[in-house]
């Protein structure tokens, strides 16, 4: 009898996992990049060939499967972890308090996001003595820029910057 773990280790021996599926992936991604952005008109061909030598020439030296191999485990924990937070919130949260939620499941997402790509380029070496010496540091610097960011723009509106509409609305309830 043939069992899915004798399987994924076929596959694996084979190198689906190091080459088949990461070209895959970045050949569709790619592709659909081509096509939405219509660069070559709308000629798939083109954008066939393109995105099949893109994806080739980014497997010739093993960089894309060493982080490959180490994102996508990451990913699935982040992501999974993620859908229980959203689970949790829908079954305990009320419907009148979910509304900023939303704002801290981007934040989660985007913190997660950059836990993964972090890590994995780490882990793969990219980083050296920058992500594990000075981890905490960088840290710190991008909660203090996104505090910036968002406190800059859940300001309220200042007399300038409303609208004309607005001004002359204001000025015709004076009258």
């Amino acid at each position: 009898m043939v069992s899915i773990d004798m399987i994924l280790a076929r596959w694996e021996a084979a190198g689906v996992f190091d080459f088949m599926l990461p070209f895959l992936f970045i050949f569709a991604i790619i592709f659909g990049i081509l096509s939405t952005t219509k660069i070559f008109t709308a000629n798939r061909a083109v954008h066939v060939i393109v995105s099949f030598v893109a994806a080739l020439l980014t497997l010739r030296l093993g960089y894309v499967q060493d982080f490959f191999r180490e994102a996508f485990p990451r990913l699935g924990v982040a992501i999974a972890v993620i859908f229980i937070v959203v689970l949790l919130t829908v079954i305990f949260i009320p419907d009148a308090h979910k509304t900023g939620w939303a704002i801290g499941f981007y934040v989660l997402g985007a913190l997660a996001a950059i836990y993964v790509i972090l890590n994995s380029f780490g882990s793969v070496g990219y980083f050296g003595r920058l992500w594990h010496e000075e981890f905490e540091t960088i840290l710190v610097v991008l909660l203090f820029v996104g505090v910036i960011i968002a406190i800059s723009l859940s300001g309220k509106k200042s007399e300038s910057s409303k609208t004309s509409k607005e001004a002359k609305f204001e000025a015709w309830r004076e009258d």
